[in-house]
């Protein structure tokens, strides 16, 4: 599986790190040689220089590769790789956190997209163990996701002080760092890529939420500002509005 595919909410990796670059070099070239052991054995070294130095962005693109790895020879490797995350997590601290707990919610919202016709078998009493992913229906696990994204959010203007020109490491793309530059921006549109579509199989409301106010299209600050109905908040569009409206409001003062 590709680091795009398992996470394709993030942008394209890059290997600016000069002083990283030779060690990426040699595990790029043992995943080309269809040796993922191996590949995971470099990979564990750039973690341990990384975490020793504190370099945030290698760490977060060492684990990215080591949940990548390990899905080219584990069984159950989606399940494993959301305990490897979990883990991580526990380690982690600001602003690595965060972003872990968004990739995360990507790894739970993937498991479904490739289990889908097994959660549309599941019922809720179907032998459910909150702590086993593999008997959770779609309402469950889409209540991790939006609690995963819920973690990694709670504190957007701490967020919006982490700029993300030293993060190039998992970044290669200009333009992406020059409109969206702080790790509020890379965490928020993560989340709205997430959510801008509804779930049809998802359990519904009476009434679901529906963009259908002009005032939803205000500018800049009159749509910050806004009330957003809240009759129905499992509404994937309805997350997406509100952290619309968090990027909006952290912005309103930005010079273009």
């Amino acid at each position: 599986m590709s680091l795009i595919i398992l996470f394709s909410a993030l942008p394209a990796f890059s290997q600016n790190d000069a002083a990283y670059e030779k060690l990426w070099k040699t595990t790029d070239s043992l995943i080309g040689k269809s040796l993922p052991q191996s590949a995971l054995a470099e990979v564990d070294k750039i973690y341990s220089k990384a975490t020793s130095e504190k370099n945030n962005a290698q760490v977060i693109k060492s684990v990215i590769y080591r949940i990548t790895l390990m899905s080219q020879y584990q069984e159950d490797y989606y399940e494993n790789s959301i305990a490897e995350m979990k883990k991580e997590i526990e380690k982690a601290e600001f602003p690595v956190k965060p972003l872990m707990y968004a990739m995360l919610g990507e790894m739970y919202w993937n498991y479904y997209t490739v289990n889908r016709y097994k959660f549309y078998q599941r019922t809720a009493t179907d032998n459910f163990d909150n702590e086993d992913i593999k008997t959770w229906t779609l309402d469950r696990l889409v209540t991790e996701v939006k609690w995963c994204y819920d973690q990694a959010l709670k504190d957007p203007q701490k967020l919006a002080e982490v700029k993300l020109n030293t993060y190039q490491a998992i970044i290669d793309y200009y333009d992406y760092l020059q409109y969206s530059p702080t790790m509020l921006d890379l965490i928020g549109w993560m989340a709205i890529t997430r959510f801008s579509n509804e779930e049809t199989a998802l359990t519904k409301p009476a009434r679901v939420f529906k963009i259908d106010n002009k005032d939803y299209f205000f500018p800049g600050r009159s749509f910050a500002g806004m009330k957003v109905s809240d009759y129905d908040t499992t509404s994937f569009v309805f997350y997406a509005t509100k952290v619309f409206q968090t990027l909006t409001k952290l912005h309103e003062k930005d010079a273009d």
